[in-house]
């Protein structure tokens, strides 16, 4: 849901840039800055917003979690294995 729907009045209108006040100031307007990495929003309310991530950012950390965790173990394997039989099996 956009903020700018939990408006009193105005329209939701979109602007891809920075925010201007000279132009971006009638209520409703919204906008996502991407060369200064900012969203912005006039709104009429106060409510708390929050940064949801992308699902594919969660399975992103979790697979590298989950490398991170194989790699670690195997080289716990060879490091015992070589230990015991004094040779390395890489």
């Amino acid at each position: 849901m956009y903020a700018v729907e939990g408006n009193f009045g105005g329209t939701a209108t979109f602007v891809l840039g920075a925010y201007n006040p000279a132009t971006n100031f009638n209520l409703g307007t919204y906008g996502v800055d991407v060369e200064g990495g900012i969203v912005w929003a006039v709104l009429n309310h106060n409510s708390e917003f929050s940064v949801v991530p992308e699902p594919s950012t969660g399975s992103l950390a979790m697979g590298a979690g989950a490398l991170l965790l194989i790699a670690t173990l195997w080289r716990r394997r060879v490091s015992a294995r070589a230990a015991m039989f004094g040779t390395d099996f890489r």
